[in-house]
């Protein structure tokens, strides 16, 4: 059992000065809905709370909605409002020293002894803060950073680059270009409306859907456990090889493609069932440039591509030939089919029915759905906030089967995958790379 008990020191408002006007949700806001998402960085070093407290005041003025509100407006559609009511910063100390988090020991259940659980259902009612920070000092002087943000706000590419600004500024730098507001894809939504779903990589549930299928992942929450693998450099160069060296395709391959087939071949292995495996990707908008996306924009830009391997694919084929698979025409979303994806969202928001959209892998999640989220392309270990940069990155765990990729602290070229399956699917990957604790 954890020893961890953090003691309140100090609680605040983090306010910009600068407002915003109201700006409406996106259907792709309001597809991820309210939900409070955390990740958790560590620090051995410690951190400077008057440092962080100055920089964290300067960078919100450049990124204002962060210290706003979610309400509705007269419409009754959810609304994001720069009314500077400002964000929690917290500081606890804890008179124990900082468990040895790392590659060897991730946080796992002592996650929320560093965080308030947000419920999306509370974020508008009891108008919450949209971001919670908090800083849990330790005896040692080591301290965990826990960063709490409503992911209708913003997905991790706007993420990231808010903490990009954060660290700049906390060393005397200056923030990037100005942010853009949402509004852009909120009218490309507009245009695609009347877009068909061809590619139907989400299913719409009705009442008997989620009556047989909410139970199936309450199970999983209990069923399902993390497991966090480093997987070197060497280990990703051997699946590149197995790439046919006359495939025109195989320089595309990127590192995240090959251990998400790597990933999904080796839990193939430990399961009973010969059927198909359904992948279920997040992608970011921003990065096709037919649609016109600043890379800057604030808020959501995430679209779900799918992919379907078959079990004798699983078993006959390289990593480096079911990696290829991700970059055959046709594989993923063109621009018409994401304008159609866009425009099924946006027909759902108006209807007011977002909420019954569901990937349809976190459907078949009870048997063999498997969602992939790349976090490999991201500055995740860049957040050095006046003290040096952390020795560790957690993101939290999901209830449902999923496999998100992370850069390593070294930044060598390996990953560190965090990996959230049943006990028997971990097993080839504990055999491979070795066994994380409890």
């Amino acid at each position: 059992m954890s020893r961890i008990r953090p003691r309140l020191v100090s609680k605040e408002l983090i306010r910009s000065g600068v407002t915003r006007p109201a700006q409406k949700l996106t259907a792709s806001d309001l597809m991820v809905s309210h939900v409070g998402v955390p990740v958790f960085y560590v620090y051995e070093q410690g951190l400077d709370i008057e440092r962080l407290k100055r920089s964290l005041t300067e960078v919100a003025a450049h990124h204002p909605l962060i210290t706003g509100r979610m309400q509705k407006d007269a419409n009754g559609d959810d609304v994001v409002v720069g009314n500077d009511e400002g964000l929690l910063l917290e500081v606890f100390d804890c008179d124990t020293p900082m468990p040895p988090y790392g590659l060897q020991h991730p946080m796992r259940r002592d996650c929320h002894r560093f965080i308030h659980t947000i419920l999306p259902w509370r974020v508008i009612p009891k108008q919450l803060p949209l971001a919670q920070i908090s800083v849990t000092r330790f005896a040692n002087g080591s301290a965990v950073l826990a960063i709490h943000a409503v992911h209708s706000l913003f997905d991790g590419s706007s993420f990231w680059n808010l903490l990009q600004d954060w660290a700049a500024v906390a060393n005397g730098g200056e923030v990037g270009s100005p942010v853009q507001d949402r509004d852009c894809l909120f009218d490309l939504m507009q245009t695609a409306v009347n877009t068909p779903d061809t590619r139907k990589v989400m299913a719409e549930m009705d009442l008997g859907t989620q009556f047989r299928l909410y139970p199936k992942l309450a199970w999983l929450a209990f069923e399902n456990t993390l497991g966090v693998y480093r997987i070197p450099p060497a280990a990703i160069e051997a699946m590149r090889a197995s790439i046919p060296e006359d495939e025109p395709l195989g320089a595309r391959v990127s590192v995240a493609d090959l251990v998400t087939a790597h990933a999904i071949k080796l839990m193939a292995s430990a399961q009973k069932h010969q059927g198909d495996r359904m992948l279920s990707l997040v992608s970011d908008l921003r990065y096709r440039k037919a649609l016109g996306l600043p890379h800057r924009m604030f808020g959501n830009a995430l679209a779900q591509e799918s992919m379907t391997y078959t079990h004798q694919a699983l078993r006959s084929q390289t990593e480096g030939e079911l990696a290829l698979a991700f970059k055959r025409p046709g594989a993923m979303h063109s621009t018409e089919e994401t304008l159609g994806y866009l425009g099924l969202l946006e027909r759902h928001r108006r209807a007011g029915t977002i909420r019954k959209l569901i990937p349809k892998a976190i459907v078949h999640s009870p048997d063999s759905g498997f969602v992939q989220n790349n976090y490999n392309h991201l500055p995740i270990y860049g957040l050095d906030l006046g003290t040096g940069r952390p020795s560790w990155f957690n993101p939290k765990p999901v209830p449902f089967r999923m496999l998100k990729i992370v850069p390593t602290p070294q930044g060598d070229g390996g990953v560190d995958i965090h990996l959230t399956v049943s006990k028997a699917e971990q097993g080839p990957f504990e055999t491979r790379y070795g066994r994380t604790s409890p």
